[in-house]
């Protein structure tokens, strides 16, 4: 009596259970592969209209991505992918915040002790610190085009 039972409870749990897929996109003929979950921010760019989509991965289908709650894009629209250069961000970040607070901190430090406000030396360091954070702005970002080194994919799991 208890077996029958058992397997239709058995039966009833598992028939909800649907596999996950994940995004794949990777370089052919080496180890090269970076995933995309549902929930992952994602940043592609289009062929067809030239749309640069920047929002979380909301669904992923066999031929097709869904970006935030309104895009649907098909893979062969897909022109890149933009990924951030963690290092390289951070320290974009680091020193842009150390050249102003740096320079803020002279200034301040020189009207309490009632010296001249902006000294040169001062102006060279945190204008070189801000120019580097700047500078690595534009490097901290990397565009993977999608075509024949490139390749996105789909694999589900069970």
């Amino acid at each position: 009596m208890w077996k029958p039972t058992l397997i239709f409870l058995l039966v009833c749990i598992c028939s909800d259970v649907s596999g996950q897929s994940t995004l794949l996109l990777e370089k052919i003929g080496t180890p090269k592969k970076y995933t995309y979950q549902i929930g992952d921010f994602i940043n592609v760019k289009t062929k067809t209209k030239h749309l640069r989509l920047k929002s979380f991965l909301w669904s992923i289908e066999d031929s097709s991505i869904m970006i935030g709650t309104h895009y649907t894009v098909r893979f062969d629209d897909i022109k890149s992918v933009r990924r951030d250069i963690y290092f390289l961000n951070l320290l974009s970040k680091i020193t842009l915040v150390v050249g102003a607070t740096y320079i803020t901190l002279d200034i301040v430090n020189n009207l309490i002790n009632n010296r001249q406000v902006l000294e040169p030396t001062s102006l060279v360091i945190s204008g070189s610190l801000i120019g580097v954070g700047l500078v690595l702005i534009p490097i901290s970002h990397r565009n993977i085009g999608i075509g024949l080194k490139w390749k996105l994919k789909v694999l589900k799991y069970l």
